[in-house]
């Protein structure tokens, strides 16, 4: 797969940041504060420490989302030499789950693993996923890694499409301020003890689920993300890197509503994700 393009960063003044925040914000609240149920958002620059949020130190349900943690973790071990991503993995039968799309049917098949995290972030693979949460070292592993780069609020209860750990109750659970942070970091390359950020970006374009944020900014900005939803509880969550002009926002948003699908309010997520590309067109 082809790295995006990269383009020179251009200073704003913070001034002229904050206020963009400021505006961003408005759009946030026109847009969905007609939608009930439980919200978090937050954006921050990429090159600095403004920030906007609406209740963003709690934790909701995160379907797909913790995903980008489990992907993150799996580097984290890498950097330490006790993982090798490079390796290559036979895929079970018994490792087959529902929602996964490339490696539905494809017991048999051999990949490295650094494929397969790729098809668990742009493909959100469930089968990926519970491999590579095993090559971690299981569920508490992907948490003592998580808890190792200092997020408390974010934790991973349960495998992908478990139905018997499902039918348990057991849910899975991002903070939208710390899935933000994480992305900022792996965008930056400055996540802690971590040489792999390129590859981890590289892994989040293109996603094969481009219906939330980045759905129609294919042409006017550059973006990686990690969507995810739930229909089951109304979840739909986005947590992406939205680039115009060499200057980037990230931007988390988690939405849990009885009224929607997982599919219902794409096309607001949609709307704010142009707005924001449009917010930072102007300068």
């Amino acid at each position: 797969m082809l790295v995006k393009k990269t383009t020179v960063a251009i200073k704003a003044p913070r001034s002229v940041i904050q206020g963009e925040l400021n505006q961003i914000l408005a759009s946030y609240h026109s847009i969905f504060n007609s939608i009930g149920g439980n919200k978090s958002f937050y954006v921050t620059s990429s090159d600095g420490t403004e920030f906007v949020a609406v209740n963003a130190d709690g934790a909701q349900r995160s379907a797909s989302t913790i995903k980008l943690f489990i992907q993150a973790a799996a580097y984290q071990k890498v950097a330490r030499g006790e993982l090798n991503m490079n390796a290559n993995y036979t895929v079970k039968a018994t490792d087959l789950v529902p929602a996964s799309p490339i490696l539905d049917g494809k017991a048999g098949s051999t990949y490295s693993l650094n494929e397969i995290a790729r098809f668990m972030v742009q493909y959100s693979d469930n089968s990926a996923t519970n491999i590579i949460i095993d090559r971690i070292g299981g569920i508490q592993a992907v948490n003592n890694e998580i808890r190792r780069m200092g997020y408390t609020n974010t934790t991973l209860n349960r495998y992908m499409r478990i139905q018997s750990q499902i039918d348990a109750g057991l849910e899975n659970y991002i903070n939208a301020q710390e899935a933000s942070d994480l992305l900022k970091n792996i965008y930056n390359n400055t996540l802690q003890n971590n040489n792999s950020e390129v590859l981890m970006l590289n892994q989040l374009s293109n996603n094969y689920y481009n219906w939330w944020l980045t759905a129609n900014l294919s042409t006017s900005a550059s973006t990686w993300d990690k969507p995810g939803n739930d229909p089951r509880f109304g979840v739909e969550n986005d947590i992406a890197v939205i680039r115009v002009n060499g200057r980037a926002y990230v931007v988390g948003l988690l939405t849990q509503h009885t009224g929607s699908n997982g599919l219902s309010y794409t096309s607001k997520f949609a709307q704010l994700g142009a707005a924001i590309a449009a917010i930072m067109r102007q300068r």
